[in-house]
């Protein structure tokens, strides 16, 4: 009886050990693996950086401002009024613009 036992230990310790070599190499292999896309993208952001680097460094826009053209001054704007009466009143814009 205690050889079975001593027997059944033996095997599962082989089992065991076969299982945590197996898992060891898996291990490994992901390791590399993410090692390898962790040097992929190091280059690839070195790749960025000297592009970065040689772009122009003046520039017409100053920091912080948006792309695009704005108007500087703009001048026009439009008052509108909706009414569900017959009667329109002229906004004051309006009546500046009639009494010129």
């Amino acid at each position: 009886m205690l050889k079975q036992i001593l027997e059944s230990q033996t095997r599962s310790e082989k089992h065991i050990g076969y299982e945590l070599t197996n898992l060891h190499t898996k291990v490994d292999g992901s390791y590399n693996d993410l090692n390898n896309k962790f040097i992929q993208l190091s280059s690839h952001f070195k790749a960025l950086e000297n592009q970065f680097a040689s772009m122009p460094s003046t520039s017409k826009s100053s920091m912080g401002s948006l792309p695009g053209k704005s108007e500087q001054n703009p001048k026009e704007y439009c008052n509108v009024i909706l009414s569900t009466t017959t009667e329109i009143e002229l906004s004051d814009h309006e009546k500046e613009k009639r009494s010129d």
